[in-house]
């Protein structure tokens, strides 16, 4: 939950690629953002898995993507600017479950809401940007609606908006009580947990919850 960024485009040619990965580095470098490069393999069998093994989350083997990664903010995830060998726009994640046939659909999506709505203009008018100069079918979905109106007083209310739900959600989470069999099924947990989110909320929306390990 947070104001996020999805996005979602392909090059317009894969040759344009270094020129972008150019822009995006002297960018990084201008507003002083950390980079990291990523240059897999197009010819190799893409064979890439999520590790968490050692306690330390990370991307395993090869993707088949090449660009970068932006971090614009300590408090901000990740722009991804990667791109497979026909220049479909990807994040590692996407290209896992894609690579598992979990998902046919690769986007990326950047949360923003902590890093506050100056740091979220800022990578709406960069990727506004490099998808109108070097991408073809472009998409920005924007939560806060910066993206269509550009109008920031209106953003930083639907930032504060949420921020206060979030508010109100962790203090439910801190005082929620569940069944003893909830504590030992995860399968009656998950479904506890949407079923007092929804009571909270009024059951004036439709909650749904999304598990890593749910089948499409």
């Amino acid at each position: 939950m947070g104001v996020t960024l999805y996005y979602s485009g392909k090059l317009k040619s894969i040759d344009v690629l270094p020129d972008l990965k150019f822009e995006v580095q002297d960018i990084a470098n201008t507003m002083h953002w950390k980079c990291r490069e990523i240059d897999d393999s197009w010819v190799e069998p893409v064979d890439v898995s999520f590790d968490h093994s050692d306690g330390k989350p990370s991307f395993q083997g090869n993707a088949g993507l090449k660009g970068l990664i932006l971090s614009p903010h300590e408090d901000s995830e990740s722009i991804w600017l990667l791109f497979d060998k026909s220049g479909q726009l990807h994040t590692l994640f996407s290209k896992m479950l894609e690579h598992e046939g979990r998902s046919d659909k690769p986007f990326g999506s950047t949360k923003t809401q902590f890093a506050g709505v100056d740091t979220h203009i800022k990578v709406v008018k960069i990727l506004k940007y490099l998808g109108a100069k070097y991408m073809s079918d472009f998409s920005l979905d924007d939560d806060s609606g910066y993206a269509k109106h550009g109008d920031r007083e209106r953003a930083q209310e639907i930032f504060g908006t949420i921020e206060m739900a979030m508010n109100h959600l962790e203090d439910f989470f801190e005082n929620v009580q569940v069944s003893d069999e909830a504590k030992e099924d995860p399968e009656v947990l998950f479904n506890e947990i949407e079923e007092r989110i929804s009571q909270y909320m009024g059951g004036n929306v439709s909650v749904h919850m999304v598990r890593l390990d749910e089948e499409e």
